[in-house]
C-alpha cells in the first residue's frame, strides 16, 4: 500500500483465505482505510476457503433446525470495519466511499448500522452485491439513486429487506432459508425499471403467496428465474405462468 502513489485508484480487489493465520480484522481495516483515502470507484472483498462457512453451512442449518444445536455463525468470514471506526478515517472526500459505484463483500460481517452508513453515502453506487457473512438483519436499499444491479446470497441473518431504486433494473436474491417459516419480509416499492429477477425457494413462496409485496413490479418483469436447492412441492398459479408469457 505504501508503494501506491496516486492520489485515486478505480478497482481494489482482495481475495483472502479464511485459513491464513496473519490476516486479521486490523488488516482488513488498513486495506478498507486504503481504499477510503484512495477514494476507490470499484471495491471487492471476498473471504474464501472454509468450506464449513460457506453454503454447506445453510445446508446444515437447515438439516438440524432448532431446537437442535446449529453452528456458531458469529465468525462466518471476517469483519468489515463497524460505523465508529469508519468515521475515524482521514477522508479527503466529504463522506467514506463517496466516489464508490461498485461494492462486492463475500464473508464479510458488517451490521445494519454499517450498512446503512455506506448507502447513505454512496450517491453513485451502481451494483451492490453481498453474500455470506453476518450481522446484516434489516437492510433497506433506499437511498441509491443510481443503483442498477442489487446480488444478495446468503446472508445468514437478513430478516427484512426494503427496496426501493428508480433505476434498479436486476434484483438476484438466494439465500439459505428455503424454509417457508424462514421466509423473510420483503418490501418493494418504487422499482420502476425492474425487468429482471433471479430467486432461490422462499423468494418464490413469497412471490406465489404475498402477491401484495411483489405486484408493484411483477408485471413489469421480462425474465425470471428460479434457483432450487431441494425438492419442494408447491401449486402455481395460472395467473402466474400467464405473468411469465406476457
Amino acid at each position: 500500500m505504501a508503494l501506491h502513489r496516486c492520489s485515486n485508484i478505480d478497482k481494489l480487489s482482495i481475495r483472502l483465505n479464511l485459513r491464513l493465520p496473519n490476516v486479521t480484522d486490523l488488516v482488513i481495516c488498513d486495506w478498507i482505510q486504503f481504499a477510503v483515502q484512495r477514494q476507490v470507484r470499484v471495491l471487492e472483498l471476498e473471504a474464501s476457503g472454509d468450506i464449513s462457512l460457506t453454503e454447506t453451512m445453510g445446508h446444515y442449518k437447515r438439516r438440524f433446525m432448532p431446537p437442535f444445536n446449529t453452528p456458531d455463525l458469529s465468525s462466518c468470514g471476517y469483519n468489515f470495519p463497524v460505523l465508529g471506526k469508519l468515521l475515524t478515517f482521514p477522508l479527503t472526500n466529504t463522506s467514506c466511499f463517496a466516489s464508490l459505484t461498485s461494492l462486492k463483500l463475500v464473508n464479510f460481517n458488517i451490521d445494519d448500522e454499517t450498512m446503512d452508513y455506506i448507502l447513505s453515502n454512496c450517491s453513485f453506487l451502481e451494483r451492490l452485491y453481498l453474500k455470506g457473512g453476518t450481522g446484516l438483519r434489516n437492510l433497506s436499499v433506499v437511498n441509491s439513486p443510481f443503483l442498477k444491479y442489487l446480488t444478495l446470497g446468503s446472508c445468514w441473518d437478513l430478516k427484512a429487506l426494503k427496496i426501493s431504486g428508480a433505476k434498479l433494473v436486476y434484483f438476484e436474491y438466494k439465500g439459505y432459508r428455503d424454509h417457508p417459516r424462514w421466509m423473510i419480509d420483503f418490501c418493494f416499492e418504487n422499482v420502476p425499471l425492474l425487468s429482471e429477477v433471479i430467486m432461490d425457494t422462499s423468494y418464490f413462496m413469497s412471490f406465489l403467496h404475498r402477491k401484495e409485496v411483489h405486484e408493484v413490479y411483477s408485471n413489469q418483469l421480462e425474465k425470471v428465474a428460479m434457483h432450487i436447492s431441494r425438492p419442494v412441492r408447491m401449486t402455481i398459479s395460472f395467473s402466474f405462468f400467464l405473468l411469465l408469457y406476457l
